[in-house]
């Protein structure tokens, strides 16, 4: 049993954006993406998404190891992990000349409301809102309103 081993349903779900050098190859990319997954993998963990979005302009200059860049390869990769793994892996990507910049949120447990159909949130509202819940609640203000009636 490996210790970095862990339920992977258990684990938290986190979101890794970078912004990569416009000058590195598509094949570099490739490598940096292939690498986080295969430690991600390697801790345990599971890879749920992976997306890039291109080279893109940067909202303002950013310097990074003496060069300044305004433009960058935008991607990203959400995986379930420890929040041991994710801190060793910040450092990983921080000492790596080729990444300009790195976020790494932890997502909420649940998806918010607007993920689901509107047609998924009725059936769940029908549910429980069944005919039973109310019967009781129907019986109790019947019986209220007969006592007023007749005490009047």
């Amino acid at each position: 049993v490996r210790s970095g081993c862990f339920v992977a349903g258990m684990a938290p779900l986190y979101s890794l954006f970078c912004v990569t050098k416009p000058t590195a190859a598509p094949i570099e990319l490739f490598h940096i993406i292939r690498r986080v997954g295969s430690k991600v993998y390697g801790d345990g963990g599971v890879v749920t998404r992976v997306a890039s979005f291109g080279s893109n302009e940067l909202a303002y200059p950013v310097k990074r190891a003496g060069e300044t860049f305004h433009e960058g390869e935008f991607w990203t990769i959400d995986f379930h992990a420890s929040p041991t793994f994710v801190k060793d892996l910040r450092k990983d990507l921080s000492n790596d000349h080729r990444i300009i910049r790195q976020l790494v949120t932890k997502e909420p447990r649940w998806p918010p409301l607007y993920y689901f159909s509107s047609q998924a949130l009725q059936r769940v509202a029908d549910a429980q809102n069944t005919p039973e819940m109310f019967s009781d609640e129907g019986d109790s203000a019947d019986k209220g309103d007969s006592k007023e009636s007749r005490n009047h």
